[in-house]
């Protein structure tokens, strides 16, 4: 049960979900994608070790698809161990905190979807955070350039709610929906303001130049 949370919960719902755009519209050989694809395959295959007294030919195939360097079999595979290296109580205390933010912004995206018709995908979308939790705003304000990505939208913003369609709210956060600013981006569909002003890549938001001009060269 708990193997089968992680794997639908954690894994797919959150942070698979939330790496397709590094993984699909990164620079190859980018820090951050190379770092993504490190982390999928040492859980996959620590995964594969866990499951095999449950799923052993399905399991067993997988393997012997695993690139890299790996036993010949995954009976032959050390059981996993506890990485101490990896453990982090404080980020994962912050992690719980945004968690819970996120379960707000999703109700209110998809409120703002379907009710106000204000965004039709989650990427159009322009969110606007605002708390009077001190320990929340200081995990809000930690992670800021990594609120977009999070939560799957284009822009967040935290500031005071002012002149925003539509709001949702617990007892730590309010957050505010509206139409992303500048335009749709073609390679990753992020909306971007700085999109149409690269005489070159008119249709590509900076970060999407940035690899064009690199796998050009």
């Amino acid at each position: 049960h708990t193997l089968f949370n992680f794997i639908v919960v954690d894994l797919s719902s959150f942070y698979l979900d939330i790496l397709k755009d590094r993984l699909y519209t990164w620079g190859k050989n980018s820090t951050g994608r190379r770092a993504a694809q490190t982390v999928i395959y040492k859980v996959l295959k620590e995964l594969l070790i866990t499951m095999y007294p449950i799923l052993s030919f399905t399991v067993e195939e997988a393997w012997g698809n695993l690139p890299g360097s790996r036993e010949e079999s995954v009976y032959l595979a050390d059981w996993p161990s506890i990485h101490d290296k990896y453990i982090n109580l404080e980020l994962k205390k912050d992690f719980e905190t945004l968690m819970k933010v996120r379960d707000v912004v999703l109700v209110a995206m998809e409120k703002a979807r379907k009710e106000k018709r204000i965004i039709q995908d989650r990427l159009e979308a322009q969110l606007v955070i605002e708390t009077r939790d001190e320990e929340v705003n200081k995990v809000l304000r930690k992670f800021e350039n990594y609120l977009s990505e999070i939560f799957i939208v284009s822009q967040v913003k935290l500031d005071i709610l002012e002149d925003v369609a539509h709001i949702e709210e617990d007892e730590l956060v309010k957050v505010g929906v509206r139409h992303a600013e500048g335009s749709k981006c073609q390679r990753c569909w992020i909306w971007h303001p700085e999109v149409g002003k690269n005489e070159k890549y008119p249709d590509l938001c900076p970060k999407c130049v940035e690899v064009m001009e690199d796998v050009s060269k």
